[in-house]
């Protein structure tokens, strides 16, 4: 039997990803999560075959959280499950060391498969990913920039070109002022940006928003 854990902040997705897996006689779902703290404690408690973790996470990001689960179970698979499209976060997920990047809208005919490849070791990668991550490899630094940007410098930098304040990011990421102007910074240098308008038109240009 699969042992599965669930990370979403939203319990009626978690019972719908629950009723989607369940349908396979292999396949259960032992925990559920809807923040960080419970994630690790659950975790630290409990050996797990795979997790299932949102992107939008009320204290902590998916990605930060992706990140924990990489340094501290290195073995455990894990399946990015978000409302976010694919062109946007699936590179910067499986960069960051997701087995698996699925939108929700493809859960019901995907996730069970995803869960039984990612589980025997292998990655689950959709046709439309494949062709981004095979773009990541072809193309140079220089063509696109962006592609260096760790997932939650790039996610800081979708933010300012949303019009978002700094305050306001800090907010959403549960992060201080100083640590956004730090990603800031840094998405400014590596991008050669000089003001926010070279990072709109740079986002336009590449269709990054959402």
């Amino acid at each position: 039997m699969i042992k599965i854990l669930i990370a979403d902040d939203h319990p009626v997705v978690r019972n719908g990803i629950k009723n989607i897996l369940e349908k396979s006689a292999d396949l259960t779902v032992a925990g559920e999560a809807e923040n960080a703290r419970q994630v690790y404690k659950l975790l630290a408690a409990e050996s797990w075959d795979v997790v299932i973790l949102d992107l939008k996470m009320p204290d902590v990001g998916g990605i930060d959280i992706l990140k924990v689960i990489r340094e501290q179970y290195p073995g455990l698979p894990v399946i990015i499950l978000s409302s976010f499209s694919e062109h946007l976060y699936g590179v910067p997920s499986i960069r960051a060391g997701a087995s698996a990047f699925l939108n929700k809208a493809s859960a019901p005919s995907e996730l069970a498969n995803a869960v039984q490849r990612v589980v025997d070791g292998k990655r689950y990668i959709s046709e439309s990913l494949a062709e981004r991550l095979a773009d990541n490899i072809d193309h140079t630094a220089a063509a696109l920039p962006h592609l260096q940007l760790s997932p939650r410098e790039f996610e800081v930098m979708r933010m300012i070109g949303s019009g978002l304040r700094v305050s306001e990011i800090a907010k959403r990421l549960s992060v201080s002022v100083s640590s956004v102007n730090s990603y800031r910074t840094r998405v400014f240098e590596k991008m050669d940006f000089s003001a926010n308008e070279d990072l709109v038109k740079y986002m336009v240009q590449f269709q990054l928003f959402e």
